[in-house]
């Protein structure tokens, strides 16, 4: 019931968005840059202050909250994940030769 509930909130989170309230714009996003500056950024455009190198350490303390989570309810080392994902999270979301030009 535990795991539900995760999925469920990270759903209803985003479900905000159809009643106008944008709670998950803040998550980082990646595109085709030839600048590096321009590399990441916030995904919605109410979030287009937020400098990009921001977004991704914000997407990347919320999916580690979250996933922590998860993994507590699944009866999982949290330590043991949270370094696991730390990893993977740094190698797997670098922009850096992915989409450049």
């Amino acid at each position: 019931m535990k795991r539900l509930a995760v999925g469920l909130s990270v759903f209803f989170l985003a479900l905000l968005a159809v009643f106008g309230f944008d709670s998950l714009g803040w998550v980082a996003s990646t595109s085709v840059w030839i600048d590096p500056a321009k590399a990441l950024g916030a995904v919605s455009k109410a979030y287009a202050g937020l400098n990009g190198l921001a977004a991704l350490a914000v997407t990347c303390l919320a999916l580690l909250v979250t996933l922590s989570l998860a993994a507590l309810a699944n009866g999982a080392d949290v330590k043991k994940f949270a370094l696991a994902f730390s990893v993977v999270f740094a190698n797997a979301c670098g922009p850096i030769g992915r989409d450049s030009k």
